[in-house]
């Protein structure tokens, strides 16, 4: 494996470990979290890891293993259909994950960074 393929790995690694988010199903949850980063670039799945992770802060208990993957797995899926909304910015990635912001922010298709729509203009005066 060469050595970008190792950090990249390392980085999901973190993400996974500093939030437990493999749960009790530790075995299970890697060969899953495998196939995810042969099917997706790394840096698009780390992405997702974490917009997965803030949607269900909240959450009592938070989910993790395999229901967490399906939800990673589902918006990895959604952002191939519809684009990523851009709301996870590089600062708050970096504030959640203590990583580098510039490699996931940088490497992600760009199909997954298009910038959200621009809100409609609300007209007040008639012409």
């Amino acid at each position: 494996m060469e050595i970008q393929a190792l950090i990249n790995r390392q980085r999901v690694k973190h993400i996974v470990d500093s939030y437990c988010l493999q749960g009790n199903e530790a075995e299970t949850f890697e060969l899953h979290l495998n196939e995810l980063m042969s099917e997706h670039p790394s840096s698009t799945v780390e992405l997702a890891l974490i917009e997965v992770l803030v949607d269900g802060w909240s959450d009592l208990p938070m989910e993790r293993g395999l229901s967490y993957l399906r939800k990673v797995r589902d918006r990895l899926h959604q952002w191939q259909l519809t684009g990523r909304d851009g709301r996870l910015t590089p600062a708050k990635f970096e504030q959640i994950t203590g990583l580098d912001a510039a490699f996931v922010f940088s490497e992600a298709p760009s199909c997954l960074l298009k910038p959200p729509l621009a809100p409609p203009q609300i007209v007040t005066e008639m012409p």
